[in-house]
């Protein structure tokens, strides 16, 4: 029996870097003209990231998936095309999920397929000319000794470690098998069978953290795990029941199609600065308050060296050797601003290899060479000084009726932290209104702030719903029943006369922890509510609500709330990242305060400040 050649849905396209690079610069936006980045565009998209929970027990690698811990790990993104987003989606669906132990990090990868076949019978009989699925990891995040697994649907398994990426004149090296890893594969269909339908399999594999010399309790190199993930397909044709790759004009194997977590931006896995981002968090996968990933500083500046590199690499096509000019590669060497920080680029050169140094003004260093490697001077590099930030928890009008955290009590805690800038709960387009706009809209404790202390720089962090970006309150914004905001009170208004809201509600604990909510604001002072305690009943309370409201008409509600709560921590976020070093207050509402800390934990440029003194 013979069958007509599969394809699958994805896109062929240049491996030359040089090539594509010509292409973009003949079509990039005149508006990107002056930048330095402009023909590189696709190699500095903003790889993916993602938070593993910790497992509190070890996990049965069978690609059954049927542990709890399992349960509660977040799916990643659908894998795209290797160059990215504007490429067609793959054919059939890929995701992963992640969780780490002392021991082990796990990993778990399911794939739509509906034909599974795996003619490689050994490890040695090279896997990867078949679909197969790989892991690619850089743990120490020097681009350099990078490791590669593949696995195909019949659990047969290869390993290789790369010193350093083929593009420099890597050379893989085999044999190397981790001591304790362990795997799984469950195929939902039969393999190598084409008289049924399949549809898909779930590979499952432990990789033991020793075997990559990677501790994810040290902080200094928690975001610094790199990881990718490449999915295989081939086109192939079915004569009596056997599977074949498609083969071309000229009796070759067609191209191979892939798909990817985190775009590369080319055709070439081996970009190990084009690999996703990690966080490994202690909280457990029941607890989702766990911060996202925040880009460092750090990797903003190795944005300059590798444009250094990239086109460093296209001058010696065109020359046969490296250039120590600045003004060769169209990079600035002085005042190249990042995050606020002035940054300098430096080149050194002989005909054979280059090095490319970025310093800020606070003495971080970070260089490149011509294979690659990343190094960060540890010796004379100084850290540049943290921004100190203290989030403060107000009550609003509760200020009026608690005797330990009175109104005056917030003007002392600002005036004893002698803030550089401080920030309030009102929007960045109203901040310069006049007390009588402010009054209609916000709190007293944050006009009272922004009135105050002068000589202060002001910022706003509040978010009022997208349509109102940019635009003045009008006078009945908070009574309308139109809009986002007016959706919102509408909705609410409807589910607090809900029976079976009420009831669920009441079942979740939902009322008497709101009660709780305020108890707590009645009788604690300020460094009674940083202590964590409100804030642990403040997520409870959210985890309930959105599990009443889940599937209702009343969803928006709870969708909404925790849009807006994000979208204060962004804020808030992106203000300590622009203002490196300096004093920063930010007031906002005790029930923001959770999503707020937690959204900055990961931001290793900021202190975060957890005591006060009011008197």
């Amino acid at each position: 029996m013979s069958y007509p050649v599969v394809k699958r849905r994805y896109s062929l396209a240049i491996t030359s870097l040089s090539i594509l690079c010509c292409y973009m610069m003949l079509n990039v936006h005149s508006s990107v003209a002056q930048s330095p980045f402009r023909g590189y565009e696709t190699l500095f998209t903003k790889p993916r990231s993602y938070t593993l929970y910790h497992s509190d027990a070890p996990l049965k690698m069978d690609g059954e998936l049927n542990e709890s811990q399992w349960a509660g790990a977040p799916w990643t993104e659908y894998f795209i095309d290797i160059e990215g987003e504007p490429k067609p989606a793959p054919a059939y669906k890929t995701q992963v999920k992640m969780l780490w132990d002392e021991k082990y990090l796990y990993i778990a990868a399911r794939m739509e397929e509906p034909h599974l076949w795996a003619n490689k019978q050994s490890p040695a009989d090279n896997i990867f000319r078949d679909n197969v699925f790989k892991i690619f990891i850089d743990p120490n995040n020097d681009m350099n000794d990078d490791f590669e697994i593949q696995i195909n649907p019949d659990n047969l398994m290869l390993f290789l470690i790369m010193n350093k990426p083929y593009r420099d004149g890597g050379t893989p090296v085999t044999g190397w098998v981790p001591i304790g890893l362990q795997s799984g594969v469950k195929l939902n269909g039969t393999l190598n069978n084409s008289s049924d339908k399949d549809t898909g399999w779930v590979a499952e594999i432990a990789i033991p953290l020793a075997s990559l010399s990677f501790n994810p309790k040290d902080e200094r190199r928690n975001t610094g795990f790199r990881i990718n993930f490449m999915r295989t397909g081939w086109d192939f044709t079915v004569q009596n029941n056997v599977y074949s790759k498609a083969l071309d004009a000229a009796g070759k194997p067609r191209p191979p199609h892939y798909a990817v977590w985190s775009s590369q931006g080319l055709i070439n896995m081996h970009l190990p600065e084009r690999w996703g981002y990690t966080v490994f968090s202690p909280d457990p996968p029941s607890n989702k308050s766990a911060a996202g990933f925040v880009l460092p500083y750090s990797e903003k500046q190795r944005d300059y060296l590798w444009l250094a590199y990239y086109k460093q690499k296209d001058w010696f096509k065109k020359t046969k050797a490296y250039t120590a000019s600045n003004g060769d590669l169209g990079i600035p060497e002085n005042d190249i601003i990042i995050d606020g920080v002035k940054n300098r680029l430096s080149i050194e050169t002989t005909s054979k290899t280059f090095l490319a140094t970025i310093t800020d003004e606070a003495g971080q260093t970070i260089s490149v060479n011509q294979d690659g490697y990343v190094n960060v001077s540890a010796g004379s590099a100084i850290a540049p000084k943290k921004t100190e930030l203290l989030i403060l928890p107000t009550i609003h009008g509760g200020h009026a009726r608690n005797v330990k955290y009175t109104f005056n009590h917030v003007m002392k805690i600002i005036e004893n932290f002698k803030p550089d800038i401080i920030a309030v709960e009102i929007r960045p387009e109203d901040i310069d209104q006049d007390s009588t706009y402010l009054k209609r809209f916000y709190q007293p404790e944050m006009i009272m702030a922004r009135a105050g202390f002068p000589g202060v720089q002001k910022a706003g962090i509040d978010f009022l719903g997208a349509e109102m970006q940019g635009k003045s309150l009008p006078p009945d914004f908070n009574r309308d029943t139109i809009g986002e905001m007016g959706k919102l009170r509408v909705t609410n208004q409807k589910l607090m006369k809900d029976s079976a809201i009420i009831k669920a509600r009441i079942a979740k604990g939902m009322v008497s922890l709101k009660a709780k909510q305020g108890e707590m604001m009645g009788k604690l002072s300020a460094g009674e509510l940083l202590d964590g305690t409100y804030d642990k009943v403040t997520d409870e309370y959210t985890r309930a609500q959105t599990a009443v409201l889940a599937n209702t008409p009343y969803q928006y509600y709870d969708d909404f709330s925790i849009q807006r709560d994000q979208k204060l921590a962004d804020n808030i976020r992106e203000l300590a990242i622009k203002n490196p070093g300096k004093r920063v207050i930010v007031l906002t509402g005790a029930n923001h305060h959770n999503r707020a800390i937690n959204t900055m934990k990961t931001v290793s440029s900021v202190h975060l400040v957890t005591t006060v003194q009011d008197y």
